[in-house]
């Protein structure tokens, strides 16, 4: 604002520089949304409408723009596979960069470990709902925190049932194949009966010499 001279006033921006993303309006308006934190000078200069040549007065400001508040950006997971590879990366936002990112309460699956750039990683081993709480540390010290819950489910794994026929006196052998959870994988029988002469190997080979016909 100003006062004095012959109203109205026309403002400019005579020395210096405003914050990235604000503005000095000819009305005296300064606004917009700040972008880069920091200390900021200039110097406004008010013209009145006094004719044919203006009054003016030239005043020096100083504005500090303070970083946005840090903050550790909310994640959420569907269950994870014990045995399975698992990735995922936690973000923040506001302070002043680089981040660091530790675990400050809680604890993680075993096998999983957290990075100082934000990685969490690793192959689970245990099974269980695990609870913990990531914090993360700004360039000028500022810290945020926040708690996470991440549940591992045991692995699951499928079998292939498709085996070929066979015939009685030939020698026969097949194998079972699994996909999923952590191998080595070890095979057995469940339920039902194999043919009379066959037999399941641990590794998922069904081997033998078949000695009577039917449906198994």
């Amino acid at each position: 604002t100003a006062l004095g001279g012959r109203p109205s006033y026309t403002f400019r921006l005579s020395a210096g520089t405003l914050p990235p993303g604000v503005q000095l309006l000819s009305n005296g308006a300064i606004h917009g949304t700040p972008t880069v934190a920091g200390q900021y000078r200039f110097s406004v200069t008010a013209n009145d409408n006094t004719q044919p040549t203006s009054s003016e007065a030239t005043v020096e400001y100083t504005v500090d723009i303070d970083p946005r508040p840090l903050e550790l950006n909310p994640m959420s997971w569907t269950p994870i596979q014990g045995g399975a590879a698992f990735q995922t990366f936690f973000s923040a936002r506001g302070g002043t960069g680089p981040y660091v990112f530790e675990i400050s309460a809680g604890a993680l699956p075993p096998s999983l470990s957290l990075t100082s750039t934000g990685t969490l990683q690793g192959t689970p081993t245990g099974i269980g709902s695990f609870g913990f709480e990531v914090q993360v540390t700004d360039a000028d010290g500022a810290t945020a925190s926040r708690t996470f819950q991440l549940e591992v489910v045991l692995p699951v794994v499928t079998i292939d049932n498709d085996l070929s026929d066979g015939q009685v006196d030939n020698p026969y052998s097949q194998s079972v194949y699994a996909n999923g959870g952590q191998q080595p994988y070890t095979f057995s029988v469940a339920a039902g009966a194999l043919p009379p002469g066959l037999t399941l190997d641990p590794r998922g080979i069904v081997i033998g010499v078949p000695t009577a016909a039917g449906s198994y």
